[in-house]
């Protein structure tokens, strides 16, 4: 089963299984939600009405049983978006709702819910020379304080890409959020973890500006940045989630970046980034 978006890895070793079941029967039919979680923190399931059930078990293994007619394709998506969230937070790695861009030998995270322009902001700087690692769900190692690569791609809403100078040549479909395309450019990514320089968690205001956030709102920020906070409870130990996040902010520093996403405050928002980076490179801000 290939799946989708992912990078063919070098080595014949094996990191994950990923099992596939025949279809048995339809999977279980929810009344309102499209997706289900439940579980322990070893042993997740995720329901995904008309395409099936997916077992994760201690970060190593998933097992797929789709409904009839489901395509390998779209099972892989699910695989990739959703099913690998409870495998990360089972590898102790925090899964965050964010965009990871490489600066000089190490990247930044930008971190903040649907609509607040991570993806944006991660294209302007890669259209400014920077590599892009991850993009929507990005995995950080709380011990090593390392952000490891995604996949080679990043969702943009159509409106966005074309002031960077991404064509609809260059924009694929996505298939699950048809609202968005995709850019793909696997030349263009960084594809091994580094260390974890800053945080800029995402605000939407009219006043665009960088502030230094104080231990207590970073340690929120990432709370709330964690994707499937409130999905996954039961799977994500909520004691260990807590001291991870706190170990992060104790040292690496954090902002919050205040901004309105849109075509013509996007150069103002890209341009307050690199700044803060220089001030930080040149030992101005603390």
């Amino acid at each position: 089963m290939q799946l989708p978006r992912l990078m063919t890895a070098e080595g014949d070793g094996c990191d994950i299984r990923v099992l596939v079941n025949p279809p048995l029967s339809p999977a279980k039919e929810l009344e309102e939600k499209t997706e289900e979680f439940r579980g322990t923190p070893a042993r997740a399931f995720l329901t995904v009405k008309n395409v099936g059930h997916f077992e994760v078990t201690e970060g190593s293994e998933i097992t797929v049983t789709p409904q009839p007619g489901v395509t390998e394709f779209i099972l892989g998506l699910w695989i990739v978006e959703r099913a690998f969230l409870p495998l990360l937070y089972q590898r102790g790695l925090l899964a965050l709702h964010a965009s990871a861009v490489k600066v000089g030998d190490a990247s930044i995270l930008l971190l903040g819910p649907s609509g607040f322009g991570k993806s944006s902001l991660a294209a302007g700087l890669h259209s400014r020379g920077y590599r892009f690692m991850s993009d929507d769900i990005t995995a950080v190692h709380p011990g090593k304080l390392e952000v490891l690569p995604g996949s080679p791609e990043m969702k943009l809403f159509p409106e966005m890409g074309s002031p960077l100078g991404y064509g609809e040549e260059s924009l694929e479909a996505h298939p699950l959020l048809p609202q968005k395309r995709y850019y793909r450019r696997p030349h263009e990514f960084h594809s091994s973890a580094l260390p974890l320089k800053a945080i800029y968690a995402l605000s939407n205001g009219t006043e665009p500006k960088i502030e230094l956030l104080q231990p207590q709102e970073a340690v929120l920020e990432l709370i709330r940045s964690s994707y499937g906070i409130l999905s996954l409870q039961g799977i994500i130990d909520s004691g260990i989630h807590f001291r991870q996040c706190s170990q992060i902010v104790k040292a690496v520093p954090s902002f919050r970046l205040n901004w309105f996403p849109s075509p013509s405050t996007l150069s103002a928002a890209l341009e307050m980034i690199e700044e803060s980076l220089r001030q930080r490179k040149n030992g101005m801000m603390e």
